[in-house]
């Protein structure tokens, strides 16, 4: 059981005799510099001192012994309430990660397991041990792992629970290359018979399940489910889209991005990279330009900004599948490209989106529920009455704001402050007219 290589076992957060009363994070730090992991429990036996140091240790007995010693002194220590041991959190984590990357486990080293993981992990109990077990075999995406500890439970005559069975199906539906189609649908239709109904969790990972698969369509009819308890995730909604894309069904995949767009969720990078993947299979060049130009028109309408692993994967495209140059630039505020001497097109609004956005921006924010918090009915309509007399103006001081940079300072300071400001701004727009906001105290 490959556990900890190379390990320290330390007694107490002190060492022995030969390295003197050294604090715990003295020597922690020490034996990390030289690439050893201290192992903090209480109660070590002085046989222990054989095992102290192993920065060679290559054989996988030295550390059975190992945790076979240290689980010994832990029910030596629950037997002993007076004495108290914990796990460190670096330690917990380094132990755990370790032993979840194996391939497979013996029915005793999950044993050891389960009882390692009760001295620390949160939230741990006879009921949520399986899922538990499993949370972390997701986390370490090991699917064999998984697999093992399904048949440590049947050989126990234990049944998984919902939520170990729904994140194992999860899993799966992640490593589908290693367990195969016809397991997912296995646990989806077993899943199906152990819940009459399905919960918003219980959706989500048949829906991230499913999607692997070439089974993709079932998924589908599970979005109500979570629509009728949750809204659905970006992870849902990116799984769905990825998997209309990957089998060619592009106007379903177009519609749900537009609905994930419209409440606000933006797609994950794997959706996008596999519209690329689906523009490099097309056969003529025509039609990957014209794929690509679909991506790109989507980018802007939804205003979706790509990260680095999809603009190095759309440069790629472009410029091996394509034949086109790329550089890649950094734009001034002016807009206009430095390579190709281009104007980027401005996204403007509309006059009539402009005067949806005032009619709700002046109830909700300037008046609020309660119009005298902030101003008088009286004082409201005599600025309007202002707006409409002496406006346009191309430039809006908020008078107050400006004054208040100067901090406690007094009054003439302020103003002094503010009429920089609005000679400044009078020598940018020579021709434009300039508003102050105030009002009396």
């Amino acid at each position: 059981m490959a556990l900890l290589r190379p390990v320290v076992l330390l007694q107490n957060h002190y060492c022995y005799k030969e390295f003197g009363q050294i604090p715990w994070k003295t020597m922690s730090s020490v034996f990390i510099k030289k690439k050893l992991h201290p192992f903090a429990c209480s109660g070590v036996s002085d046989q222990i001192r054989s095992l102290t140091t192993l920065p060679n240790c290559k054989s996988v007995r030295y550390e059975k012994k190992l945790v076979q010693r240290y689980l010994c002194n832990t029910a030596a220590i629950e037997k002993s309430p007076n004495v108290k041991s914990k796990w460190e959190g670096d330690d917990k984590t380094q132990i755990l990660t370790s032993m979840f990357a194996q391939r497979e486990k013996t029915d005793k080293e999950w044993e050891e397991v389960i009882l390692l993981m009760s001295q620390g992990e949160p939230g741990f109990s006879k009921v949520s041990c399986d899922a538990l077990v499993m949370k972390r075999c997701l986390q370490a995406s090991n699917y064999f792992l998984a697999a093992s500890y399904i048949q440590y439970l049947e050989n126990q005559g234990k049944e998984p629970n919902l939520a170990t069975l729904s994140l194992y199906l999860r899993l799966c539906g992640q490593r589908v290359v290693d367990c195969g189609e016809d397991k997912v649908l296995e646990l989806y239709y077993q899943l199906l018979r152990k819940a009459k109904v399905l919960d918003a969790n219980l959706s989500e990972s048949v829906i991230l399940a499913l999607t692997s698969t070439s089974q993709w369509k079932l998924a589908l009819k599970h979005i109500a489910n979570i629509r009728r308890m949750c809204n659905v995730s970006t992870k849902v909604y990116s799984s769905i889209i990825t998997a209309t894309f990957r089998n060619g069904d592009y106007d379903t995949g177009w519609r749900y991005l537009e609905t994930m767009c419209q409440e606000e969720k933006m797609p994950a990078d794997s959706t996008l990279l596999e519209w690329i993947t689906q523009c490099e299979k097309a056969e003529g060049v025509e039609e990957k330009q014209s794929m690509m130009v679909t991506l790109l028109d989507k980018l802007i309408l939804y205003e979706i900004f790509p990260k680095v692993p999809v603009i190095e994967s759309i440069a790629n495209l472009f410029s091996k599948g394509l034949g086109w140059s790329n550089l890649y630039v950094k734009m001034s505020k002016s807009g206009k490209c430095p390579a190709c001497n281009q104007q980027l097109h401005q996204l403007d609004i509309s006059e009539a989106e402009f005067q949806e956005l005032q009619n709700e921006y002046v109830p909700r924010v300037l008046h609020g529920s309660d119009i005298f918090r902030s101003s008088s009915p009286e004082e409201w309509h005599k600025f309007q009455t202002f707006l409409e007399e002496r406006g346009p103006f191309s430039v809006v001081v908020d008078g107050l704001n400006v004054s208040y940079l100067a901090g406690k300072k007094p009054l003439s300071q302020r103003s002094v402050m503010l009429k920089h400001v609005v000679e400044k701004l009078c020598t940018r727009a020579k021709n434009g007219r300039i508003l102050v906001i105030g009002r009396n105290t």
